[in-house]
């Protein structure tokens, strides 16, 4: 990871979801060491964090969150807001994954994935919404995926909601702009805990064959990604998607 410092991002409230681990975590730390204050959303299900980020002049907090549950994202947006008093930025990163076969996934498995991985983006842009119409520098960034393009076997429902994440955040960006800028990353294949029970060197084979840079990144390569979206520096950009996926799709 880089040694610089968004000094853009010094003193902004940064609430993350899935901030656990992975990418959720990665991005949770660079923009702490940029100097943000940042409220982790972790859910029942996460491996708590045990050491929190500790980059000078920061402030960091934990809240359980299952996104899935409009009253929980209601209380972790009041807690940041209260807290810290507002909401600057919003990152979704909160995301789950399963590999099935088309006939085998059943109606509550396709529920569950969409549910989370969509349905609890939107829940929290909501939430969070009157927040950020109070920032003078307000963002909202939608961890995708490349498979929101490109979809994949035995991950329809994965696919599906990473590429109605997409569309969400063009969506969005029209209907909050200019006030609000709203973007996406959409990451290809990540090492992180989610990947890694899946993480057979078939798998990884198949998922980096057809790669340009035949590797799997790693989580600080897409929260750089994102760190530059909640930055100044991108402040003509909105309803855009960046891709860290090693030139797996080039949409």
């Amino acid at each position: 990871m880089s040694g610089d410092v968004d000094a853009s991002l010094a003193g902004r409230v940064v609430v993350v979801t899935g901030a656990s681990g992975g990418i959720g975590r990665a991005i949770t730390d660079l923009v702490s060491r940029d100097g943000a204050a940042v409220v982790m959303g972790c859910s029942g299900d996460d491996a708590w964090p045990e050491q929190l980020p500790d980059g000078a002049g920061t402030s960091t907090a934990v809240h359980r969150v299952d996104v899935r549950d409009p009253e929980q994202v209601d209380e972790l947006m009041a807690f940041a807001g209260e807290r810290f008093g507002g909401i600057d930025a919003l990152v979704n990163s909160a995301g789950v994954m399963e590999q099935v076969d088309f006939e085998d996934l059943d109606p509550a498995l396709w529920n569950e994935i969409i549910t989370v991985n969509l349905t609890g983006a939107y829940l929290c842009v909501r939430a969070a919404l009157p927040w950020l119409r109070r920032s003078a520098a307000p963002v909202v960034v939608n961890v995708a995926s490349q498979l929101g393009y490109a979809g994949a076997a035995r991950a329809v429902a994965y696919s599906a909601s990473k590429a109605g994440l997409l569309g969400l955040t063009r969506a969005l960006a029209h209907e909050l702009g200019p006030g609000i800028r709203v973007n996406a990353v959409a990451p290809g294949p990540i090492r992180t805990p989610m990947t890694d029970p899946h993480a057979t060197p078939e798998w990884v084979e198949q998922k980096t064959s057809r790669q340009v840079m035949k590797r799997f990144g790693e989580p600080h390569e897409v929260a750089s990604a994102v760190r530059f979206l909640i930055g100044d520096e991108s402040s003509y950009f909105t309803g855009q998607t960046l891709s860290p996926n090693g030139g797996g799709v080039m949409p």
